[in-house]
């Protein structure tokens, strides 16, 4: 699924950036909503055709209200360091493929993508909503990853 950038953050007046008509395109692999194995990366491709101010991704899990930081703009949080995690500088943006150490917890992994460029333009999935969601089933049964049981004292 492709995502175009529908609103601009910086307002208007006053000396603010002028919005372009084409702001950030946000893709992901696999498909949305498809059925993913704990030991599944994700992959998020962000891209412009100007030039991108930030991208922020954060995870939450089997429709919990908590949120995880993945990735803050700069670096990967701890819980997603190490192993197949990568952000690759593209021409035009970002690729991110990101697994949470240990791999993805609950019964689905919703990723949330922010992505706003130089002008202000933020990418939206649907027309006038700020949310970019992007949702897929973990099944148990295609587990191969062994869990992370952290430090025992």
């Amino acid at each position: 699924m492709t995502v175009n950038v529908i609103g601009n953050i910086l307002g208007g007046g006053g000396g603010g950036s002028t919005p372009t008509t084409v702001g950030p395109t946000i893709t992901v692999a696999p498909v949305e909503g498809s059925v993913i194995s704990r030991a599944t990366s994700l992959t998020v491709t962000v891209a412009t055709t100007g030039s991108l101010r930030r991208v922020v991704i954060s995870a939450l899990y089997g429709g919990s209200v908590v949120e995880e930081v993945v990735h803050n703009g700069v670096a990967f949080a701890s819980s997603y360091t190490g192993g197949s995690n990568a952000r690759v500088v593209l021409g035009n943006g970002f690729q991110f493929t990101i697994l949470k150490l240990g791999g993805w917890r609950g019964s689905s992994v919703t990723l949330r993508v922010v992505a706003i460029d130089t002008s202000g333009n933020i990418a939206q999935k649907t027309v006038g909503s700020p949310e970019v969601l992007y949702t897929w089933q973990v099944d148990d049964s295609m587990n191969n990853v062994t869990p992370f049981l952290g430090s025992r004292f």
